[in-house]
């Protein structure tokens, strides 16, 4: 054999006619069986990647689907503290002032698809027209467009004033609703479930944002509980039928408490004493 046919392959043809090994298979069988393995082999191939594909779309999702939860519920609070007064802008320019001792809560991400925040204590809105704002407190909820009005919720208290616009508002307690337009005033007491509306000049409820507090006949216990909350100070009644008394009166926030309590507590018999920087002890005299 020549050097050259020794180098030389068999064809494919040539090695199945010289195998030994039985078959009566054609050769176009044969490679109908060749095609088929390989295209097997091919598929098993793209598996893996069509795999890998499913799992990042699967992963891609969950975190939209997480990221969606996060931006929904995620909350913003704003807190003055007792003896402080807060202003503060919303994401839609609505401006916020905040009475001593009170909170808002509201979700930044989520706001211009629905304006609506919660409130613990008073505060004055000036609302930018939009999409309806609510205002949520315990007893109660109010629902504008654009006005400016104010709320205050405290002490099974909820009242409601509409300066200028149209508000609607709803006492949780016993179900009502009313439409208040400018000048109109909502009150209620949640121990009488009674609920008032009234005309009155918006200055008087609004004063408190100028640094005045107004008191028209009003219990002893509240008048003290705003003192304690715009002076950071604790008032201690030793008689607790005093608080029941009523006071007429104003005082501002920038005068001295002292001056205050003797104003108040002079013309209805009684004493104070201090028991240290921010402790009052009030008795009769």
């Amino acid at each position: 054999m020549l050097k050259g046919d020794q180098n030389k392959k068999p064809t494919i043809d040539e090695f199945i006619s010289q195998s030994s090994v039985p078959f009566n298979k054609s050769k176009e069988e044969i490679w109908t069986q060749l095609e088929s393995k390989l295209n097997n082999s091919n598929k098993k191939r793209i598996l893996p990647v069509k795999r890998q594909f499913v799992l990042y779309a699967a992963a891609a999702i969950i975190v939209i689907i997480l990221g969606s939860t996060f931006l929904r519920f995620f909350s913003k609070s704003i807190l003055c503290e007792k003896g402080e007064h807060v202003s503060y802008m919303l994401p839609d320019g609505s401006n916020v002032y905040l009475n001593a001792d009170s909170r808002i809560s509201y979700k930044p991400f989520w706001w211009f698809v629905s304006r609506e925040l919660e409130l613990e204590g008073e505060a004055y809105f000036e609302v930018t027209k939009g999409k309806e704002f609510i205002v949520h407190s315990d007893l109660g909820s109010t629902e504008v467009l654009g006005t400016s009005f104010d709320i205050y919720t405290r002490n099974k208290s909820y009242n409601v004033l509409c300066k200028t616009g149209k508000v609607k508002v709803k006492v949780h307690p016993n179900g009502e609703e009313n439409i208040l337009t400018s000048g109109l005033y909502l009150s209620f007491n949640a121990e009488d479930q009674a609920s008032l509306v009234e005309e009155i000049i918006p200055h008087r409820i609004l004063s408190w944002t100028n640094g005045i507090f107004n008191f028209e006949a009003m219990k002893l216990s509240r008048v003290f509980d705003e003192i304690e909350r715009q002076y950071d100070i604790v008032i201690n009644v030793e008689d607790q039928s005093v608080l029941n008394e009523k006071y007429s009166g104003s005082f501002k926030r920038t005068e001295d408490v002292d001056f205050i309590l003797d104003i108040i507590c002079q013309p209805l018999n009684l004493n104070y004493v201090w028991k240290n920087n921010d402790v009052i002890v009030i008795s009769k005299k």
